[in-house]
């Protein structure tokens, strides 16, 4: 896969701002204490995200390459002696935010694996299960359900130990090793961690996540951990958790443009690009694990309208206010989540780099951005040529057994080439020309979200610029005035797109 346009020059901003000193060896360690092993594993899984991201000739690519093996080299001096962070489990009291910063290491080393093939990662893996994941199955029996102490961006440990643990401002924090134990189950193929994992999820099916108002950045970990695990059993039931649990999200955890509350039922909450990528991440896998063509649409809206705002100038990932039925003005919560979203950025972006092509015979086009991908008869590429806001011509070079392409509610094709409309795709039948001209046209709808009447054009909402100032940021309701795309005001990181959020820090 070779990407260019929009989507490849945010993987280079990304790649740039983590080339860091607090994302390198040895400084990297020296990060993220109150959370053993997060600060580490999201780097590292960031640094494996952008090398697949990337294409082979940019020079970002080999020197995210090196960095990683720099950690991955130094791994033994930091860890503890069972080959994790922070203090070894002394099976009586489980560290909530130990658990849930080790599933993002575990989830680095998994990918670091899958790049190298180094086996010492393997042998990582396995002291790790052994002496830390597979003895942690029983204490979520028993997971504390009490109201806790209101929590900040970054979350904190609470005070004492409740019942057998030590518990984070984060709710539920403890459930993003779904995510971490279902990969390494699925690399081990160990049938002990299976049950382990089997024993998490079913704990986590009997979490009321909105009346415990759980963080929605880890139930969304933890709904991708169960989607992971069916894939691995072929079990429908773990399909239907992922599915329900998802649904909830969508309903009483993600607001208007498609963003999340970071706590589900906290009035005062913010948006945070960790569970925004997370939610595409859910969707796109769920499209290929179903087939809904919604869940397709809620990627590309969810990329035009929450993740395009989040990435700052200097490539890192910000939190916003959570527009909702009462906030209608978009603005800056934290300029920059450093420590968190900013590595999380970069699996977003490479995830939209697998979005361009889905399958290989009879591929989807699932995102509309200039790509090239396969050999041969398979070979397909995409460019888009924009001529306006509503409207532009697709050039396509198609593959020879035929192809899907997504497109956009209110979206009117003209193609000289015969094709079949179907929900949200043009179906193109084999025995194609070399080359496809596809002109769209664009027309704006409106939609109900959140209890509000907003705007569409296409999968960017419409939002009112006000008097092009900075000072009330671009209201998402317009009573009848002139629009514009949200998304339009941050087609890449720039003083313009920095002016149109950076308010009342």
């Amino acid at each position: 896969m070779k990407t260019g346009g929009e989507l490849h020059q945010r993987l280079i901003r990304n790649a740039r701002r983590l080339s860091a000193p607090e994302y390198r060896a040895p400084q990297i360690f020296a990060e993220g204490r109150e959370w053993p092993g997060d600060w580490q594993g999201r780097t590292m899984l960031a640094l494996c995200s952008l090398y697949r991201g990337l294409n082979e000739e940019d020079p970002e690519r080999k020197a995210v390459f090196g960095q990683l093996r720099e950690i991955l080299e130094a791994l033994p001096q930091h860890c503890n002696r069972d080959g994790y962070f922070g203090e070894p489990f002394d099976g009586r009291v489980v560290n909530e935010q130990q658990v849930s910063g080790n599933s993002w290491f575990l989830r680095g080393l998994c990918e670091a694996y899958r790049l190298t093939g180094d086996e010492k990662i393997l042998e990582r893996l396995d002291s790790i299960s052994r002496n830390f994941l597979i003895p942690l199955g029983a204490f979520y029996d028993d997971y504390p359900l009490q109201p806790r102490e209101m929590g900040g961006v970054g979350g904190h440990l609470q005070a004492g130990v409740t019942g057998r643990w030590r518990l984070s401002s984060d709710v539920g924090c403890a459930f993003m090793m779904l995510d971490g134990i279902t990969q390494t189950c699925k690399l081990l193929n160990d049938a002990e961690l299976k049950k382990t994992a089997a024993r998490m999820i079913e704990a986590f099916s009997g979490l009321d996540v909105v009346g415990c108002r759980c963080q929605t950045h880890a139930t969304l970990s933890a709904t991708r951990g169960i989607l992971r695990f069916y894939g691995m059993t072929g079990e429908v039931r773990y399909l239907t958790l992922a599915e329900r649990m998802f649904a909830r999200y969508l309903e009483e955890g993600s607001t208007v443009n498609y963003a999340n509350f970071n706590w589900f039922g906290r009035p005062d909450s913010w948006t945070e690009p960790c569970a925004v990528v997370d939610s595409l991440i859910l969707a796109l896998k769920l499209f290929g694990e179903t087939g809904n063509p919604g869940y397709l649409r809620l990627v590309n809206r969810i990329y035009a309208n929450a993740l395009l705002p989040a990435q700052r100038i200097n490539g890192g990932a910000g939190c916003e206010t959570c527009l909702s039925r009462d906030q209608r003005v978009l603005k800056i919560h934290l300029y920059e989540a450093y420590f968190c979203c900013s590595m999380r950025l970069a699996e977003g972006l490479y995830e939209l780099t697998r979005a361009q092509r889905i399958g290989e015979k009879d591929p989807v086009i699932g995102f509309w951005n200039e790509f090239e991908s396969g050999e041969g008869a398979q070979k397909i590429s995409l460019s888009v040529r924009e001529e306006g806001e509503d409207c532009g011509v697709l050039i396509c070079r198609p593959p020879k057994s035929g192809f899907r392409l997504y497109v956009p509610e209110g979206c009117k094709i003209r193609c000289e080439y015969p094709f079949e409309r179907s929900e949200c795709f043009l179906i193109f039948s084999g025995g194609l020309p070399e080359k496809l001209e596809i002109r769209y046209q664009l027309e704006p709808f409106s939609a109900e979200r959140k209890g509000r009447k907003v705007y569409f054009l296409g999968d960017r909402l419409l939002t009112e610029k006000n008097d092009g100032t900075a000072e009330e940021g671009y209201r998402m309701f317009a009573d009848g005035r002139k629009l514009t795309p949200l998304a339009n005001c941050f087609r890449l990181p720039d003083k313009g797109a920095e002016l149109a959020l950076r308010q009342k820090i």
